[in-house]
Order: structure tokens, then C-alpha cells, then sequence
């Protein structure tokens, strides 16, 4: 109870420190991302109003220069004061006046030019010079206040035909007479051109009901719905110049999507807000300027989408911070517990030997480093004859009085002086004790010798003249049987040294033994490999027992993934580096369903660095490996490879001219690098039926020998592959591992060794059978089988009937998925630890007796087939699994669809 006790404490400490520590962190990140997110508010508020003083001051310029002269401000006063016959010809005398310096600046954004009479009526539109005569009084704001006041108005407003920055110039004709004014509109369009300076994108959208209280319904045709939000509308012109090589329209439509429900209320306060959106690991800021109209209503907003790399670069260092912190805080709990463990295990063990030490016949004293007395048995206490144990406690040993000619304690025979100034002779021994962790002490244990010393003076006196006499009569016959005794003695030594070395031996053998066993099982299966390639052979063979080579197999629907490892060194620090290997592979490919061969050596390589926690510093591991990743298409006859300093061979066996290639994968470590590196390639190449692929190490070609003790190299490793590969599998195994040997005579094995020899199969009856299986669509079925790679099989195998299952690795899990869920079918592998397949089908059928059950194994016996029927099997299929003898139970048990899903 005290053990559950302290664990909840210490995770409550635990917890309530790092939620303190995350508080004040995360704190931290929200100023520096508030501080960010107002730098791009600042930013993108200073370029709209830096665009619009650039075109303001455009305008001004051209109106000073261009319309406000006599000839054109007399040709308005003629259209003011003329009748409605003479306008028509004012009107083109206008048009050609301005015509030509209009175009000219309509390139630099100022697209929109219209001359107005007093009465607000459109003169003239130099961008739609037919359209005239309309009154604008409703519609345009900027024109009523600046004919009001006959003062230039400017401001952002929409219009009848676009929306964007008008400037509105009054007119005078010889500076007293009012004779109309002049309107110069920026459109929405003109600010891609600021767009330009920046890798940033740029949106506009206005809000819809503006645009009805405009009556412009019938323009409709050039808006379109804002995807950020239905009660705005974005300019499809606008839309239509996107740069895609910024920002492409699938990018901000997820953008769109992801912030869509954060919008709302932001929108609602017509308030600058900028918002983020994370996708494929890059971080985008979306900053929202509101503009308002010449009556200070909120009635678009300029949008900026920003590939935020400062943002993304914040949130990385705040995950690795909190991280960091994390590890800090578990490492010094971890310590802290170690040292109150030890401390109250020492303390303990401190009271234990002294309950014992009680109960000792010898006399015992314990001294600290200052040569104090910190305890004294009850033995002690009376062969000293001491009174009062509790005054010398504490106390300097030199205040006993106890030793008579030495001046400290040593091992060996003394006289002690006894409190009533008697003395005692005595065997001392001396040893030194560990009382804490920090603290040592020196034991001193005494016994009484006074008799035995008394006895051993009378025996010396009686017998003293005959030893005498027997040392002289038998020196030489004594002096010879001692040397025989000390030689008989070290021989006996020698003996046992040797006796212990070779069971040592024998045990370290016998370990790495059972350790090569453990790492051989880790492998795919013969009879998976058999399954998915059935013409195969692997050579094996490592240095010392375990090995640093290893070979991994899978298979996810049509394609077949192979990889063939070499890991620094060989030996048991080679064999834990394969395991890494084959447990990541397993992870990568057979859960997280990665296929694609430069994906897979990508996460590898992640994995391995993490796991050894490889910096390139100085004093890091520098371990890694050498792999090939093969994946093997058979439904669209392609081979994928990628390799790590890893090569493969492919052999097309034309009979007339055989193609032999050698593709060669890139010069990357699978582990850190301290040089520049680049990306794993992919090589593709179209394969037939009967194809030979060879995957390896590099132990084969490394080998020293011949009759001048060289390597082997690669040359004659390609030799001898070209010289087998027409065989069968088993054939060319045994040829390459002779040629191996009459290679190597008697030189020692330099590497360990690995080739993979596999047959390309593609059978056209298999490709008929695909096209015809039938369609079991929303049947469940639940796997239970402790190999990974035959579940996976079986799993993939239903998925080509339209099946669902779902697979567990152990007993435990597969009962407690059966409870909980509704299955058609169950598959239960008969051979499992800790609980057998006969076990599980009994304890199934207990909660639903209805359910079917297959069972599947390696045994072929009748016994055993009796015995899982016995247990309530409604089926028995050995392994492996046969295709069509699961299609037939299947149609036995499942009624086929006849339509597809």
C-alpha cells in the first residue's frame, strides 16, 4: 500500500510541476506570437496605405497635369452648359483630348476615369466610353459629398460596375464657375501590383449586403461566395490574377476550410485580426485589414496569406523547449527518488545488522570516520565489563581505554584493558562497512582467547624438547612432503582457474546462443515467405553466431516489401541494431502502412538517430546501417527500389540474351552524417513473370581469400550470381555458398553474410481468380494470431473480398475485442504463448456460441485437427493459408453480394 502511495505522490508532483512549468512556457510563446501576429498587422496596414498614397499621389499628379488645363476644363463647361445635341460631339472631343494620356496611366492601376456633370449624371467613362447619361445620386457616396462640399473626396466604396479607391476632383471652370468633377478609381484589381513586391497572397472580399443596398444583383456575375465566409464576396477578376506559384487554390482552400469556424465572431467586430492554420507541416498566417467607406463603415477586408516560416520556426522551438523541459523534470525526479530509495534501503540494512549483531558471540564495535563509537553489542558490553553502555555512545574511542600497547586497531591478537582494569586477551579483525551512501564506518570484531592462550602455553612447555628433537630428526622428510603439499595445492589452484574459465565460457556460448535463437525469430517466417514468394532462398550466414545482417519481409495488398540490412559491426552489438532495424520496418510498413521504398528509408533513418540520440557531437554513437528496400508490385508488374549504400541485382532470364543489371542505391547512411546529404532515389523497373532479384550484404564480396589471401569483390560476386541464377532457388544456394567456401579456405570469416535470391511470380490464374472473387461487403471478421505478418496476410487476403477485419497479437486482447464487438467470423492461430488457439476457442464460444470459428495452424495431425474441433472449431485450415480453401469456407458460411458496394 505505502508502494501505491508514494507512486501517486511523486505523479502528482510530477504533474503539478510540469503544469507550473507549462504555464509559464506557454506563456511566453502567446507574447512572442502576439508580438508576431501585430508586426504582420503593422506590416500589411502599412502596405495598403503606402499603395494607396502611391496612387493617390499618381492621381493627383495626373490631374494637375493632364485635366485640370483650360482646353479639357472648357469642353466640360460646354457639355455643363450645353444641350443635350451638342453633348455627343463634346463628348468625343473629350474622349480624343484624354484618350491617349488615359491609357497610359490605366497601366499603372488607375483604371477607372469618369467625368461627371453638376447634376451627379455620368459624362463620360473613359473605360466604357458608350455607357453615359446615368444618374449616380444613390450609388455613389464619394461623388454626392465631393459635389456637396465641391471639394476632392476620396475613399474606398463599391460601385455599379467595381469596387476599389475612388478620388474625386472638383472642376472649375477659370476657378469660379463649378462645371462638374472628375472621378480616378483604383479597382481591387490594381492592388495585385503591390502583391508583386512580397511571396505573399493577396484577397479581397466585401460584404454582400453593401452590395444589395448597392442594387447591384444583376452584377452578381462577377462576384463569387467567399469561402471564408457566406456573408462576403470575393471580385473573380481578382480571384482569376492568384499567382498559383505562391500559394496554389487547393493550399488555401484547406487554409480556408481549417479556419472557417474561428472566423466568424472574428469577423463580426469589423476589427485587423490575424489567424493561423497548420498543413503538411508548414505553418500559414492569414492577416485580415477591415476597410472602411468614406462614412467610416466596415465594408471589405484585405486579405494576406503568408507561408509563415517565423511562426513555424516559434512553435518548433516551443515543442522542443516543453520537451526538453519534460525529460529535465522526469530526469530529476528519477534521481530523486534513486537517492531516498538508497537512503532508506541503507538504513534498513543498517538496523538489520545490528539486530544480528547482537546475537553475535563475539564482540563487536562500530566506529565512525572521527573514531566515535556508534554502537556496541551486548557482547562486548560484557566481555568489557562495561556498566553504563549509554555514556560511551557518541564518544571517542581513545576514552574506552580498552587498548594497551597499540595505538590504533589492527587485525590480529591484543590485550584489552576491561573497565574493572582487568585485561583480556583477544583476536581482533578489523573490516570497513558501508553505513550510507556518503558515510562509511569501520567495524572491529573480538573474541575472548584468555583459555585458549593458557592451554596453548602448558601444551608449548611440555612439548617444546620433543619438537625439538622431531625437527631435527625428520627437516629433511618434513622439508619434502612440503614441497610435495605446495605443489599438489597450486596444481589443485590451477585447476579450479581453469575449471571456472571454461564455465564461464560455456555460459557466455550458451547466452549468445539462446540470443541467436531470439534474434532467428524475429525474421519473417519460411512458411509467410513461402506464401507470398514461393520460389526463394536466402544464404545466412553470420560471424559470430548473431549477426549484424538481417532480412525483413512483407506484404500489403498487391505489393511485396523486402529489405536486407547490414548493421555497423557484427556480434551481439550487430545482432541489437538488426532488431532496431526490423522493429522499425514492422512499425513503419506493417502499421503505419508505408509502402513507398524512399518513405520507408526516410523514417528509418529518423528513427535511428532518435533512438541513439545522434547529434554529431563528439562522444555520440556512431552506429547505423547499410539497407535495400525492394518493393515488388505484382498487380502492376513494377519493382520499386531505394538503398542506403545498399545495392540490388536484376536478372531478366531471356534464353537468348539475359539482361543483368546492378542498380546501385544512393551513398546515405542510415544514422547521422555529419556531410551534406541529399535524398534517397527511387529506381523503377517493369518485371515479368519468372524475374530474378537478388538482395545482399557486403559481407559476401568483403571475403579475404583465394590463393593470395585478396577480397572476393564484386566482380566475382556478379560472377557467381550469373552462373547459378538459372537454377532453382535451392540449387543456386548451394552453389553460392560452395563457391563462398573454396573462396575462403581457411581464412577466418571477415563479415557476416547475406544474399536473398526471389523469383518474380505473377500468375495469370491468379490474376483471372482476382477479377472473379466475390464480394463479401460489411462482413467483420477478428484475426487473433500472435505472428504480425501472417495477420496481416489474412488480413489482406479478406480485404480482396470486401471483408473488414481487424487483427489482435495476443489472446488477452483478441477475447476482449470479441466481447465488446459484433464479429461474423473469427481466425484463431492454434500456436501461441501463454494461452493456446484450444484455450481461446473455448473461453469464445462460452460468450457467443453462435459465432464461427477457424482455426488455423502448422500441425497436420489428426490429433490436432480432432482436438480444435473438440474445443468447438467450426473449421481447420493449416498454414499457409490456402487462397481458395478460405474463399470455399467463406461461401459456405457468407452469402456473396451480387452488386458491388
Amino acid at each position: 500500500m505505502k508502494k501505491y502511495i508514494q507512486i501517486i505522490i511523486y505523479t502528482v508532483l510530477f504533474l503539478f510541476t510540469f503544469y507550473i512549468t507549462y504555464v509559464f512556457t506557454n506563456k511566453a510563446f502567446i507574447d512572442r506570437q502576439n508580438l508576431h501576429y501585430n508586426y504582420l498587422l503593422q506590416e500589411h496596414q502599412n502596405r495598403l496605405n503606402e499603395t494607396t498614397n502611391y496612387f493617390e499621389r499618381t492621381a493627383s499628379i495626373f490631374y494637375s497635369e493632364v485635366i485640370n488645363k483650360p482646353e479639357v476644363v472648357s469642353l466640360c463647361d460646354a457639355a455643363a452648359t450645353g444641350n443635350r445635341s451638342s453633348r455627343d460631339t463634346i463628348r468625343q472631343q473629350l474622349y480624343n483630348q484624354i484618350q491617349v494620356s488615359y491609357s497610359r496611366i490605366a497601366r499603372y492601376g488607375l483604371d477607372k476615369m469618369q467625368f461627371h456633370l453638376p447634376n451627379n449624371i455620368s459624362f463620360l467613362r473613359l473605360q466604357q466610353p458608350d455607357m453615359f447619361g446615368d444618374s449616380l445620386t444613390h450609388i455613389r457616396q464619394t461623388l454626392n459629398i465631393s459635389h456637396k462640399i465641391r471639394q476632392k473626396t476620396e475613399g474606398f466604396e463599391i460601385g455599379s460596375t467595381f469596387a476599389g479607391y475612388r478620388l474625386v476632383y472638383p472642376l472649375y471652370y477659370k476657378q469660379t464657375r463649378f462645371v462638374g468633377s472628375v472621378e480616378l478609381g483604383i479597382s481591387l484589381n490594381a492592388h495585385k501590383i503591390f502583391g508583386q513586391k512580397d511571396s505573399s497572397q493577396y484577397l479581397f472580399m466585401l460584404k454582400k449586403s453593401i452590395i444589395e443596398d448597392k442594387h447591384l444583383k444583376n452584377n452578381y456575375a462577377d462576384y463569387q461566395i467567399s469561402r471564408l465566409n457566406p456573408d462576403y464576396l470575393c471580385p473573380k477578376q481578382l480571384a482569376e490574377c492568384l499567382d498559383t506559384s505562391i500559394l496554389s487554390l487547393n493550399t488555401i482552400e484547406r487554409i480556408n476550410k481549417q479556419i472557417f469556424s474561428r472566423i466568424i465572431t472574428k469577423l463580426q467586430k469589423s476589427k485587423s485580426f490575424v489567424l493561423s492554420a497548420s498543413l503538411d507541416d508548414k505553418y500559414y498566417s492569414l492577416v485580415f485589414i477591415p476597410i472602411k467607406n468614406i462614412e467610416n463603415q466596415q465594408i471589405a477586408y484585405s486579405i494576406k496569406y503568408i507561408n509563415d516560416q517565423k511562426l513555424a520556426l516559434m512553435y518548433s522551438v516551443f515543442n522542443k523547449q516543453l520537451l526538453i523541459i519534460t525529460i529535465l523534470i522526469l530526469f530529476l525526479f528519477i534521481v530523486a527518488h534513486y537517492f531516498i530509495h538508497v537512503y532508506q534501503k541503507s538504513k534498513i540494512e543498517n538496523l538489520k545488522l545490528f539486530n544480528i549483531a547482537n546475537k553475535l558471540g563475539e564482540g563487536l564495535l562500530v566506529l565512525n570516520k572521527k573514531e566515535e563509537l556508534i554502537f556496541i553489542n551486548k557482547k562486548a558490553v560484557e566481555l568489557l565489563k562495561i556498566t553504563n553502555k549509554e555514556q560511551i555512545i557518541h564518544q571517542p574511542i581513545s576514552k574506552l581505554g580498552i587498548l594497551q600497547k597499540q595505538s590504533v586497531f589492527v587485525s590480529g591478537e591484543a590485550v584489552f584493558i576491561c573497565h574493572d582494569e582487568s585485561k583480556l586477551d583477544v583476536e581482533i579483525t578489523v573490516n570497513s562497512f558501508q553505513l550510507s551512501t556518503k558515510e562509511k564506518a569501520k567495524v572491529i570484531s573480538f573474541k575472548d582467547i584468555t583459555s585458549q592462550k593458557n592451554r596453548e602455553q602448558k601444551e608449548n612447555k611440555t612439548n617444546r624438547k620433543l619438537l625439538e628433537l622431531n625437527d631435527q630428526l625428520y627437516a629433511d622428510g618434513i622439508q619434502k612432503d612440503r614441497q610435495k603439499q605446495i605443489l599438489e595445492k597450486q596444481m589443485q589452484l590451477v585447476k579450479k582457474q581453469r575449471d571456472a574459465l571454461e564455465k564461464h565460457s560455456k555460459h557466455t556460448q550458451d547466452s549468445i546462443v539462446y540470443a541467436s535463437r531470439i534474434q532467428q525469430a524475429i525474421f519473417p517466417h519460411e512458411n509467410f515467405i513461402k506464401q507470398v514468394i514461393p520460389n526463394y532462398f536466402i544464404l545466412y550466414k553470420p560471424k559470430d553466431i548473431v549477426s549484424g545482417d538481417f532480412y525483413w519481409m512483407s506484404k500489403i495488398k498487391n505489393k511485396i516489401i523486402v529489405a536486407a540490412g547490414d548493421c555497423t559491426g557484427h556480434g551481439v552489438p550487430g545482432a541489437f541494431m538488426s532488431m532496431l532495424g526490423v522493429a522499425s520496418l514492422n512499425d513503419i510498413v506493417n502499421n503505419q502502412r508505408i509502402s513507398e521504398p524512399t518513405l520507408i528509408l526516410n523514417e528509418l533513418k529518423n528513427r535511428v538517430i532518435s533512438v541513439l540520440k545522434q547529434t554529431g557531437q563528439s562522444g555520440d554513437s556512431n552506429e547505423g546501417m547499410d539497407i535495400s528496400i525492394c518493393v515488388i508490385n505484382t498487380k502492376q508488374r513494377l519493382l520499386e527500389f531505394a538503398g542506403a549504400y545498399g545495392s540490388i541485382i536484376v536478372i531478366q532470364p531471356n534464353p537468348l540474351y539475359p539482361k543483368f543489371e546492378r542498380i546501385k542505391g544512393d551513398s546515405i547512411p542510415i544514422g547521422f552524417s555529419s556531410r551534406r546529404e541529399g535524398q534517397f532515389t527511387t529506381h523503377t523497373r517493369n518485371i515479368q513473370h519468372g524475374d530474378k532479384v537478388y538482395l545482399f550484404s557486403d559481407g559476401f564480396a568483403d571475403q579475404i581469400g583465394g590463393n593470395k589471401g585478396r577480397k572476393l569483390m564484386n566482380k566475382r560476386f556478379n560472377d557467381a550470381i550469373n552462373q547459378s541464377f538459372s537454377k532453382s532457388a535451392k540449387k543456386q544456394k548451394t552453389i553460392l555458398n560452395n563457391y563462398f567456401l573454396s573462396w575462403k579456405k581457411d581464412y577466418p570469416q571477415v563479415d557476416d553474410v547475406l544474399v536473398i535470391g526471389l523469383e518474380i511470380n505473377i500468375d495469370k490464374k491468379n490474376t483471372i481468380k482476382e477479377q472473379s472473387k466475390q464480394n463479401y461487403f460489411g462482413k467483420k471478421v477478428l484475426i487473433i494470431d500472435d505472428n504480425e505478418n501472417d495477420a496481416t496476410l489474412t488480413h489482406e487476403t479478406l480485404l480482396q473480398h470486401n471483408i473488414i477485419s481487424e487483427y489482435a497479437l495476443t489472446p488477452r486482447k483478441g477475447i476482449m475485442l470479441f466481447k465488446q464487438y459484433d464479429f461474423d467470423l473469427v481466425i484463431v492461430d492454434i500456436q501461441m504463448p501463454l494461452m493456446s488457439g484450444y484455450e481461446v476457442v473455448g473461453v469464445l464460444k462460452t460468450y457467443k456460441p453462435t459465432i464461427p470459428i477457424i482455426t488455423l495452424s502448422n500441425y497436420t495431425e489428426e490429433s490436432h485437427i480432432q482436438r480444435a474441433f473438440k474445443a468447438g472449431s467450426n473449421e481447420y485450415l493449416t498454414k499457409p493459408l490456402n487462397d481458395d480453401k478460405l474463399i470455399q469456407i467463406l461461401h459456405s458460411l457468407f452469402k456473396p453480394n451480387t452488386e458491388k458496394e
